[in-house]
């Protein structure tokens, strides 16, 4: 499971983590852990589930028949059914639906430390300003503090990444995705989010 996270809002969390798993040469599953501000489901064209009970709904992506969507449960739900979503997220990587992919909630409280918690492995997203990519080094440094390796950079609305970066982070800057208006159309953020998972999929077990 890969948690895809930053420390700002704005900087493209949710349009990586579609976009990463749409360009899985196979199944992958999105999920959202951003309840306060959850809009992959919207992004991604699907319905928003509430819980009844320990068993979810993954919904099929409305752009990639192999990409399933798992959206943030409605407001209080995630508060009674975290511990019931915890397992299914541990089910759902389980089975045989592919690498999952996971929304963080932007800074440092209690809901983006949770998905770093069970998350195999980070990805920290930032753009090219400073105060993101400040906040997106606490990010990195919070998920090393709870035990889960930094995979790599990826740095948003930039052709190529500031100089440097890698040193920054101490991580390896996986690729820069230029700015578009509607970057989940565009063949060059598509080709960027192939290369990503390519890299990311060749040694990994998820």
């Amino acid at each position: 499971m890969f948690a895809i996270a930053g420390g700002k809002g704005g900087c493209g969390k949710t349009t990586t983590t579609l976009g990463l798993a749409r360009a899985v040469n196979g199944p992958a599953v999105a999920v959202d852990a951003d309840y306060d501000l959850p809009n992959l489901h919207r992004l991604a064209g699907t319905p928003r589930n509430t819980l009844e009970s320990s068993d979810e709904t993954v919904y099929i992506d409305s752009a990639d028949p192999y990409t399933r969507i798992l959206p943030a449960p409605l407001p209080d739900d995630h508060i009674m059914h975290l511990p019931a979503r915890i397992q299914y997220l541990k089910t759902i990587v389980s089975t045989d639906l592919g690498p999952v992919f996971t929304d963080c909630p932007a800074g440092a409280g209690p809901d983006a430390v949770r998905p770093l918690r069970v998350a195999d492995s980070v990805i920290v997203i930032t753009t090219p300003a400073i105060a993101s990519i400040r906040d997106a080094v606490k990010t990195a440094a919070m998920a090393r503090a709870l035990g889960t390796t930094v995979a790599g950079i990826i740095v948003t609305q930039a052709d190529s990444p500031p100089r440097g970066l890698s040193e920054i982070f101490t991580a390896p800057i996986l690729h820069s995705v230029p700015e578009r208006i509607e970057p989940l159309r565009s063949s060059v953020v598509t080709q960027a989010h192939s290369a990503i998972t390519e890299m990311l999929l060749a040694n990994k077990k998820w």
